[in-house]
């Protein structure tokens, strides 16, 4: 498990929906990485939406809260794996309140647009995601992790063309995910067979 210093973060009010939520992170992302009771990792999930991503709305705590989901990626399995890339899905689907908010970058100095700084990131998780839809057993964190690939990834014609030579080895929850996937693309971006 990742050895994190939660407690350490400044997790600062303005960062979140609703300020009290800058003290409650630590706990819920306790739970997304040591869990095992399926109610308790979906609270901290539908907690951790809301204080980041809220009615798709985009706030700052969602970058601060990113490289921890990637973390947990790396580790968890099944119903929490599953949960993490519902929540990543909902933060890549959001936009910030203000398109002119803006947070101080990685190297410490310079502005970033806020939704270019969560896609950054997010790009971060490409490779766990693509790797969970190729070799995951468990059908509900393949069709999570394609939703992800599906939201993020901008190569879409290796998403068509992976769900297109894949789709009849999924299940079928799986499978009709795919098989809308494939509509929307072909309908909007006609790629071809």
């Amino acid at each position: 498990m990742p050895d994190w210093t939660l407690d350490d973060t400044q997790w600062r009010p303005e960062w979140f929906s609703l300020p009290a939520y800058a003290e409650k992170i630590p706990a819920f992302l306790r739970i997304l990485r040591e869990a095992d009771d399926i109610n308790s990792i979906e609270m901290a999930r539908a907690s951790l939406e809301h204080a980041v991503a809220l009615s798709h709305g985009l706030h700052e705590g969602a970058y601060h809260v990113i490289p921890f989901l990637i973390e947990l990626l790396r580790f968890r399995e099944s119903h929490a794996k599953a949960e993490i890339y519902n929540l990543l899905v909902e933060i890549a689907c959001s936009e910030p309140l203000d398109e002119a908010d803006t947070i101080v970058g990685d190297d410490g100095r310079t502005p970033v647009a806020l939704s270019t700084a969560c896609r950054d990131r997010l790009m971060q998780v490409l490779p766990v995601a693509w790797h969970d839809l190729a070799n995951d057993d468990d059908e509900e964190v393949v069709f999570q992790a394609m939703d992800f690939i599906g939201a993020v990834d901008p190569d879409k014609r290796r998403f068509v063309h992976y769900l297109r030579n894949s789709a009849a080895s999924f299940g079928d929850k799986c499978r009709r995910n795919a098989e809308d996937w494939l509509a929307e693309y072909d309908s909007t971006d006609h790629f071809p067979p």
